[in-house]
């Protein structure tokens, strides 16, 4: 009862904490806002899957002991750089297809790589999502390992839609 109990706790924690990023304005909600309104809501789940693949890869790694790795200062200013560039990049040019045709959305070109590859770029390149792996998804991943597969899968499977 006790394990059947902590998992449960698990679950909805992580589930509110993911749906409180899910909710929150960024790179990848702009992606899935963009796609949705030039084809409809099922590109947004390709976008979402191509996000869950990646976090599921890190998940992996991190059980596998990455985490050190992945801690370092080094890496993680370097991470932060690189991907403050692409952020910068993406703003840009939303600025300049703003001001050269007032961003009409219907008209503009969609996403020209598979859209799973698009949502796991848009992530990665995102700074704030390996601060938040580093910090509270291994806080997280550390309950969760407790309780085994079943502890891990309670916590990957929460709300999968910024």
């Amino acid at each position: 009862m006790v394990r059947s109990t902590g998992i449960l706790n698990l679950f909805i924690t992580s589930f509110i904490v993911g749906f409180s990023g899910a909710s929150a304005p960024g790179p990848m909600m702009t992606m899935v806002i963009t796609q949705c309104s030039l084809k409809g809501w099922k590109d947004s789940i390709k976008i979402v899957f191509g996000h869950a693949i990646l976090e599921g890869i890190l998940i992996l790694l991190l059980l596998l002991g990455l985490q050190p790795f992945l801690q370092n200062p080094i890496f993680v200013k370097s991470f932060s750089f690189l991907g403050s560039l692409f952020l910068l990049y993406m703003g840009v040019s939303l600025f300049v297809s703003l001001i050269k045709s007032n961003l009409d959305i219907k008209n503009s070109d969609p996403v020209k790589i598979s859209l799973p590859l698009a949502g796991a770029l848009v992530s990665l390149s995102n700074p704030y999502w390996l601060i938040w792996w580093i910090t509270v998804g291994v806080t997280f991943l550390g309950q969760a390992r407790s309780f085994f597969i079943l502890g891990i899968l309670s916590f990957l499977y929460r709300p999968y839609s910024f």
